[in-house]
């Protein structure tokens, strides 16, 4: 249980400091007028779905087994910090908002899958 929460954790830091940087890399381009917002907006939402798919890969590759579950409750938990996260902002909730967050919860379960599979051909 203990390996399953560090597994949880790392992939979670990493997804946190990956979006982090992209964020910051993208809003400074934006900022000097090397980009526009709307392509802005636009890489940041391609990296975020990027970001995703490789957080679910690398924690089905740290757990070794079960993905589709472990992807699952990855997205679980996603969609509960989303939740607590709209409702404690008052944020407006539209179909727009919700069709990327149900992919990016598709990418989780997707990479979390893969991820063990790739783990699994890397050992025979």
């Amino acid at each position: 249980m203990k390996k399953y929460f560090t597994n949880i954790s790392v992939s979670i830091l990493l997804l946190f400091i990956l979006s982090l940087v992209f964020a910051l890399i993208f809003t400074l381009l934006s900022h000097n007028g090397v980009i526009s917002t709307s392509l802005n907006e636009t890489l940041i939402m391609i990296t975020s779905f990027i970001t995703f798919f490789l957080f679910g890969l690398l924690f089905g590759k740290k757990s070794q087994k079960k993905g589709l579950l472990n992807g699952i409750v990855l997205a679980g938990i996603y969609g509960l910090v989303l939740l607590m996260y709209y409702l404690l902002e008052n944020k407006t909730w539209d179909l727009n908002t919700t069709i990327i967050n149900i992919s990016r919860m598709l990418l989780i379960v997707i990479g979390s899958v893969i991820g063990v599979n790739l783990n699994k051909k890397l050992e025979q």
